[in-house]
């Protein structure tokens, strides 16, 4: 991937179109709050077969490739704090928000600008999964078990995850757990390879006891991270059937380089107020 260097003038130009298109001179990193500092990063072999713009759009990742040249942020990245800071109440750029160190939040695997800004704001827990640094005792700031969480019950205000669900074995047993460390009125923001016109979740490895039965062609994201499965409408009713109030949300935000994308929210109450997301364009 690059972001304009190394590739044919004409894609310079496409991407400068993109840039106009997006309005990124203008938008602020929902996270560091810097002002037209953004980065697209293309394919090194964006649309040299045809030359269109529209070859050259459908080989941009717009949710993954849009970059904060201040804090190294995404655009997922940005949805979820954007989501996270519409859901408690923090509104503009993760920056400028009040310390609430009492706060306890937990993220799954937490990558590039925002977790130096959670981490100077919250208590905060940002883990990844890793069974060999797991086998004798670690630390549980830094790694935890999704299907079995080390924390006791009622334990954080918000968990964070953004595209790690669909990598999860056994991802219904992991579901109740961030439920049961949620305290009441806490809130899930999520991330994760989902389809709502798809009626019922798309299964491409099933496990059976300790078995990983393949039902389709191999997946893997980043190289070796193994996908079990890409998510449908069944996800809400089952959030909703664990006990959660559960959101489903998809647009744009211009203003923060965020481009068309969805969020799940899930609340652990029997309320969900989503008026905070109507607030701004």
């Amino acid at each position: 991937m690059n972001t304009g260097e190394n590739i044919p003038e004409i894609f310079r130009a496409y991407l400068a179109k993109l840039r106009r298109e997006l309005h990124l001179e203008s938008a602020v990193c929902v996270i560091c709050g810097r002002t037209g500092k953004f980065s697209i990063a293309v394919p090194g072999e964006s649309g040299k077969e045809t030359g269109t713009y529209d070859d050259f759009l459908s080989s941009v990742n717009l949710r993954e490739n849009i970059f904060c040249d201040g804090c190294g942020s995404s655009s997922r990245d940005r949805m979820l704090v954007y989501a996270f800071g519409r859901a408690s109440a923090n509104p503009g750029p993760l920056n400028a928000w009040r310390e609430l160190p009492h706060q306890k939040v937990f993220e799954t695997a937490g990558r590039r600008g925002h977790p130096p800004f959670l981490s100077g704001k919250f208590d905060y827990y940002n883990t990844d999964f890793d069974p060999e640094k797991m086998k004798s005792g670690y630390d549980s700031r830094k790694y935890a078990d999704l299907q079995s969480l080390p924390y006791d019950d009622s334990f954080f205000d918000y968990v964070l995850t953004s595209d790690v669900f669909e990598h999860v074995r056994l991802y219904q047993q992991a579901f109740r757990e961030v439920y049961r460390v949620l305290k009441p009125g806490g809130v899930l923001v999520m991330t994760v390879p989902y389809v709502h016109g798809w009626e019922k979740t798309l299964v491409k490895v099933e496990p059976r006891g300790d078995e990983d039965v393949f039902l389709t062609e191999p997946e893997y994201h980043g190289g070796h991270t193994l996908v079990y499965r890409i998510y449908g409408r069944d996800l809400l009713p089952f959030l909703r059937g664990i006990g959660f109030t559960v959101g489903y949300l998809e647009f744009s935000k211009p203003k923060y380089a965020i481009s068309f994308q969805n969020v799940i929210l899930g609340v652990k109450d029997d309320y969900l107020d989503l008026s905070n997301f109507m607030e701004e364009p």
